[in-house]
């Protein structure tokens, strides 16, 4: 048995090795008639294809053993999706020069960069307790 935390660096590993095999499938796919490819890409096909059921089986293994605690997988997802919506608001206020016309055009906000910080800053910090909470239970929790 192996901890979710085990499992989710060994998930890792097995996509950046399949995105590896996938780039050598890519590269060496189409060459110049006469030149010889490096690798066998049946091969290469072959232990991509194997990988990504692993991946596969894997991925299935920690869901299961996250149900406890899916919840809170959610809630930082939309924390951190909500941080990033924040960051790309629009702050401008003034008068301003609008692309390429003469005019110029007086903006207001409804939510001030100061508040916009403070909004991400609380957001922030929702998500790294809720982060350490994740980290705690993956440590202990097997699958």
């Amino acid at each position: 048995m192996k901890t979710i935390a085990k499992s989710l660096k060994e998930k890792n590993k097995l996509k950046l090795e399949i995105s590896q095999l996938q780039k050598r499938l890519n590269t060496h796919n189409s060459v110049i008639i006469g030149n010889k490819r490096p690798f066998d890409l049946t091969q290469v096909e072959t232990e991509m294809n194997e990988k990504i059921s692993q991946l596969v089986i894997l991925k299935s293994a920690i869901t299961k053993a996250n149900q406890q605690v899916q919840e809170k997988i959610y809630k930082i997802a939309e924390i951190k999706g909500l941080i990033a919506f924040y960051k790309k608001l629009p702050v401008d206020e003034g008068k301003k020069t609008a692309d390429f016309r003469s005019e110029s055009f007086d903006y207001e906000v409804f939510f001030n960069e100061a508040i916009i910080a403070e909004k991400i800053k609380k957001l922030e910090s929702e998500a790294e307790k809720i982060q350490d909470e994740l980290e705690s239970f993956n440590h202990i929790t097997n699958i």
